[in-house]
């Protein structure tokens, strides 16, 4: 992985999926040692624009569809970071 690519693994659980991100978003997580994670439940495309994105989360928020909570790195702090 490198600073474009995190592994989001939940307490408790033995596997972690590997996401996508922004170098900009590492280097917060790098500096604050937190985020908050949003994950939405239906599928929305890597290529959708700012206003596709707004409905999404205006149509997950109203269905119920989006989780999301406080995230923070574990270990060594890495070129990459790992949630």
């Amino acid at each position: 992985m490198d600073a474009t690519t995190v592994l989001l693994r939940f307490d408790g659980t033995r596997f972690g999926a590997r996401l996508p991100v922004r170098p900009d978003w590492t280097q917060h997580v790098r500096d604050h040692r937190q985020a908050v994670v949003l994950i939405g439940l239906d599928p929305v495309p890597r290529s959708a624009d700012l206003a596709r994105v707004d409905a999404y989360l205006d149509a997950g928020l109203t269905s119920g569809h989006l989780l999301f909570g406080p995230a923070r790195p574990t270990g060594t702090p890495q070129p990459h970071a790992l949630l």
